[in-house]
């Protein structure tokens, strides 16, 4: 059964390069419940010129020039199964403000654990010489100019093992980028009972939709 599962670089996700070509990601919008979203406060580089700084919207993809994108967490790691009941896991890094943020929020007791999420990853197209985005809840536009329609991104909720919720953020720093300060976080998230579009691409000029979550009773 195919998957989605890719191991993303975290130096060049804070520190893009354009002669390096490695596959990179972020989280652009995160909320928990009724909790103040995450702040999108790490500044990093796309690949994509003219974006927002809420990173809602890419204008044009380009391989000569880089825009800047303000995010919630740099990502080293996504998989997902594909199915449209199969959560999708996140690896990365998130702020001081968003560690203690997050740590505030597994201190408490999360009845509410619906959360709202919007994230991008991208990867090099060898052939056309131009990244292209991979995998994203937000993708629209033609084939050959890919762009990111704005979204506050799509529904789900923490998935839960037990009474142990699959949301970690590490109390220490990470070492792999000491500046600026970041902290390991990982999450697992399933969808809401709503069927909501994900796309996915193999290359800049192939790209599919395809449904996250069932339509159901809205219940948790």
């Amino acid at each position: 059964m195919p998957s989605y599962e890719r191991e993303l670089d975290l130096v060049q996700g804070y520190n893009f390069k354009k002669d390096i070509q490695k596959p990179i990601g972020f989280i652009t919008y995160f909320q928990v419940g009724l909790a103040p979203a995450l702040p999108s406060d790490q500044m990093v580089s796309s690949p994509f010129t003219n974006v927002s700084t809420t990173g809602a919207v890419v204008d044009s993809l380009s391989s000569a020039g880089v825009g800047g994108l303000s995010v919630v967490s740099v990502l080293k790691k996504v998989k997902w199964d594909l199915g449209d009941t199969d959560p999708i896991e996140f690896e990365g890094t998130v702020s001081v403000t968003g560690k203690q943020m997050i740590m505030s929020l597994l201190y408490a007791t999360m009845i509410d654990i619906q959360v709202t999420i919007s994230f991008v990853v991208y990867e090099f197209d060898p052939l056309q010489r131009q990244y292209f985005v991979a995998f994203s809840n937000t993708v629209s536009g033609g084939m050959g100019d890919v762009q990111l329609k704005a979204s506050t991104g799509v529904k789900g909720l923490v998935k839960k093992d037990g009474d142990n919720l699959a949301l970690t953020v590490s109390p220490t720093p990470s070492a792999d980028v000491q500046s600026p300060e970041n902290y390991d976080f990982t999450l697992q998230v399933v969808p809401f009972p709503l069927a909501q579009n994900l796309y996915l691409a193999a290359a800049s000029t192939r790209r599919v939709s395809k449904f996250w979550g069932r339509t159901g009773p809205q219940t948790g």
